[in-house]
């Protein structure tokens, strides 16, 4: 298998589903790395982004071709030296990804941060987080709370999947919004500080449209 597939924590093997440890995984993260520096690159190109002459092109659509070839390809042993040698991981990938398509090392990461990445990548990571994990809870859990129905937990499970069906946009925010209420006042109603189920209510009386960016990952 794949060692750089899922993701490494001792705690990982014990409670996380493959699905989750391969979602926060090295392979994935930096490989979302890598798009983001063709998003970038792509958008540059698109607003005509010169070079330092004022007139020519600073990125050339076969310098965005050589980059989308090379966006799995991930050497990471090549990256571990770099950040041996330079103490960062940023830059580390961005020779390596520059050591893979040479052609376009000089628009990789052009104008960005470090957080441009990082923070972007963990925040994709962490969007599609809950889509895995409420389903596993909502089957399984049952509330400890005397006042939280026994009801949440199929609640939960059945309010996510419910996205991708017949109504409006403006309803499934709605829906997606209270879903989201639900889901966050689960702890609160197992440590027995409030009865959940009136957050729930709302999750599962409309169905969203599939167009809607907060319908659950497949």
């Amino acid at each position: 298998m794949d060692p750089k597939l899922l993701y490494d924590n001792p705690l990982v093997e014990r409670y996380a589903s493959r699905a989750m440890a391969e979602l926060w995984g090295a392979r994935r993260k930096f490989g979302t790395w890598r798009r983001l520096w063709l998003a970038l690159a792509e958008a540059q190109y698109e607003l005509g982004l010169p070079a330092d002459d004022g007139v020519t092109p600073r990125i050339r659509p076969e310098q965005l071709a050589e980059m989308r070839v090379h966006l799995d390809d991930i050497d990471f042993e090549r990256a571990a030296a770099h950040e041996h040698r330079l103490r960062h991981d940023v830059m580390a990938h961005i020779h390596t990804f520059g050591e893979a398509a040479p052609g376009a090392r000089d628009i990789v990461h052009l104008g960005a941060t470090s957080c441009y990445v990082t923070d972007t990548a963990t925040g994709s990571s962490a969007s599609s987080t809950p889509w895995l994990a409420l389903p596993i809870v909502g089957r399984g859990w049952r509330p400890s709370a005397t006042r939280t129905s026994s009801r949440l937990s199929s609640r939960l499970s059945a309010s996510a999947p419910a996205c991708g069906a017949t109504t409006s946009s403006s309803t499934c925010t709605r829906s997606s919004t209270a879903w989201q209420r639900c889901a966050s006042a689960a702890p609160r109603a197992r440590r027995g500080r409030r009865p959940a189920s009136s957050a729930c209510s709302a999750a599962t009386t409309t169905r969203c449209a599939a167009s809607t960016p907060l319908s659950p990952r497949r």
